[in-house]
């Protein structure tokens, strides 16, 4: 329970026995007491001072104790307000509570702790409403935070997923019903309210569509994992190769959800396709080279060459039977001394002459 020391309480009747009777036992209590003697000068005096509850009467001149409650609850729906009033009329009872009125006490209080108890419940109940209130809104702080967070999140994700071309999609065990991300829905080519379909496999390439199905059936049935790639085609008929994981959700042995991805992998295929175009091409053009390997019996005087036959031939012709090389023909230095040794002097003679004219 909350205490009344020290609270500002308004009381507002037209008898001033009954204001100075409150007055002096509240202030007893360890309260600051304000008093008005009818409605317009309480409700004037409510509006200028931080009042934490109020006492009112209903009859009263100028501005009656309903018109009060009415005002002061629409103004300050959190004040605690308490009627005093003489009147035992039931439905002024309920009008009262009505208008705002938290508590209802007949005159005359001949006991005034039964006064003192419910000012008390009224302020507890009052403290306990400003509790709840700051309670709520940081709750709903908490959750505008976190949805933030969350909304921040998935922008987050689905921006990676657009880059990163990826889709996550997510099966329920019990219902069957999937859920895609929105990068998938895109990767489909399909409007964002499209309800994926586990038994519709018409998407994938009618090679493929076994591949899916056993890696669903693997994971719900077995709670294998599942690595693949496969064909699809988008809703507006572009064929895509992707790359999926699925990977089993288990509770307490059971499994309760697939989750995985889808990766849209059609360039990384495309140039796959085209390195193995070039391997070919490059396979077919070494199979034309004509190599010459192994041991060449030659003659030490004549250098003929041996083929395989047991034929000798000249090495020239040797070599190009053998390989795409051309031969032109000339004669070394040391073969024209010996065969030529006129013409090589002559030759010796022109080269010192130029050298020396160099210089």
């Amino acid at each position: 329970m909350v205490g009344i020391e020290e609270k500002t309480i308004l009381v507002i009747d037209d008898e001033e026995t009954i204001r100075q009777s409150f007055t002096d036992y509240l202030e007893d209590m360890g309260c600051r007491v304000l008093t008005a003697e009818n409605g317009r000068a309480g409700v004037d005096m409510f509006g200028q001072e931080n009042v934490d509850l109020v006492l009112v009467d209903l009859r009263m001149p100028e501005m009656d104790g309903l018109e009060v409650l009415a005002h002061i609850s629409q103004n300050s729906p959190d004040a605690p307000l308490i009627v005093v009033s003489g009147t035992g009329v039931i439905s002024d009872a309920v009008e009262a509570l009505h208008q705002g009125a938290w508590d209802y006490i007949l005159k005359p209080v001949k006991d005034l702790s039964v006064l003192a108890h419910a000012v008390d419940m009224a302020l507890e109940k009052a403290r306990l409403k400003r509790e709840n209130r700051r309670y709520q809104q940081h709750l709903e702080q908490m959750v505008a935070d976190r949805t933030k967070a969350l909304e921040e999140s998935e922008a987050l994700l689905d921006a990676m997923g657009k880059m990163a071309k990826v889709g996550g999609w997510e099966l329920d065990a019990n219902t069957r019903k999937i859920k895609w991300t929105r990068q998938a829905y895109r990767m489909f080519e399909l409007p964002f309210d499209y309800e994926p379909n586990i038994d519709a496999t018409d998407r994938f390439h009618p090679s493929d569509r076994e591949i899916m199905k056993d890696a669903l059936r693997r994971g719900l049935e077995r709670g294998e994992p599942s690595d693949f790639e496969l064909r699809l085609f988008t809703a507006k008929g572009k064929n895509l190769w992707i790359h999926s994981i699925c990977i089993p959700q288990v509770v307490d042995g059971k499994v309760v959800k697939l989750k995985g991805t889808f990766q849209d992998i059609s360039n990384r295929k495309q140039m796959e396709l085209e390195q193995e175009k070039l391997i070919t091409k490059l396979q077919e053009a070494l199979a034309e080279i004509k190599e010459l390997r192994g041991f060449l019996p030659i003659c030490a005087n004549c250098k003929k060459v041996r083929d395989d036959d047991g034929y000798w031939q000249e090495v020239e012709k040797y070599i190009m039977d053998r390989t795409d090389a051309t031969f032109s023909h000339g004669i070394c230095p040391d073969c024209l001394q010996k065969f030529y040794p006129d013409h090589y002097k002559r030759l010796l003679e022109k080269k010192k002459s130029e050298t020396k004219n160099y210089r």
